[in-house]
């Protein structure tokens, strides 16, 4: 199961690895919260959410985006990490945390592209 989080629509995607290319995606969905709600009330929602779906699914393991750094980062989206982090222990499901390049320079050579030239200051 991949999961991409989010405050506004926390994606979640569950992949089988032995199907052939267009039968992988074996299901997908969101979870949403709004900017009205209050703070703790979303995270609360989203990590019970991530309980349940990981109840309901059972998924072998799962891949999460580690935290942004940086010039990304932001406290709301390291509250969420945590909050998810939380789930996933309670839930004792084999994690594999990933950053956000590491998985678009995976992508890339999957795809067959060529890696973008670097910019060096």
């Amino acid at each position: 199961m991949g999961l991409d989080p989010s405050l506004t629509s926390f994606g979640w995607a569950l992949h089988d690895t032995e199907a052939k290319k267009s039968k992988r995606l074996v299901d997908k969905g969101l979870f949403k919260t709004t900017p009205k709600q209050v703070f703790v009330d979303r995270y609360i929602y989203m990590r019970q959410s991530l309980i349940d779906l990981i109840d309901q699914r059972s998924p072998d393991r799962v891949g999460i985006e580690y935290p942004v750094f940086n010039d990304l980062w932001s406290e709301g989206m390291y509250g969420l990490f945590l909050y998810c982090s939380e789930a996933l222990r309670l839930s004792k499901i084999d994690t594999v945390l990933f950053s956000p390049m590491q998985l678009k320079a995976h992508a890339r050579i999957s795809l067959g592209r060529p890696m973008k030239p670097r910019k060096w200051v």
